[in-house]
């Protein structure tokens, strides 16, 4: 496996593993918060909420910035086997 092949598989793994964090955070939170219903004063459940979003929050710019890096390598990637190919083509085509 080229190096590059395993840089862009690590990008996707940590995507989706932000993805299935966040999609675990929610169940976890909606199972909770119907477990505790009615049990929680206000002001807890508003702490509970207020922390859900936050790490919510972070997740998401996480996501988004991972996969800006992805974008961004792929896009590398491919200039840099366009060069590799010219200059095989050049060095070929000199000899």
């Amino acid at each position: 496996m080229v190096v590059k092949d395993i840089i862009h598989q690590k990008f996707e793994e940590k995507c989706s593993s932000h993805d299935i964090r966040s999609e675990v955070i929610n169940k976890l939170v909606l199972d909770t918060i119907r477990e505790v219903s009615g049990k929680l004063s206000n002001k807890h459940f508003d702490m509970m909420l207020k922390d859900f979003e936050t790490e919510q929050t972070a997740l998401e710019k996480s996501i988004e910035q991972t996969k800006d890096t992805l974008r961004d390598f792929e896009e590398d990637s491919i200039r840099a086997d366009k060069f590799i190919d010219k200059i095989i083509a050049k060095r070929y085509y000199c000899t």
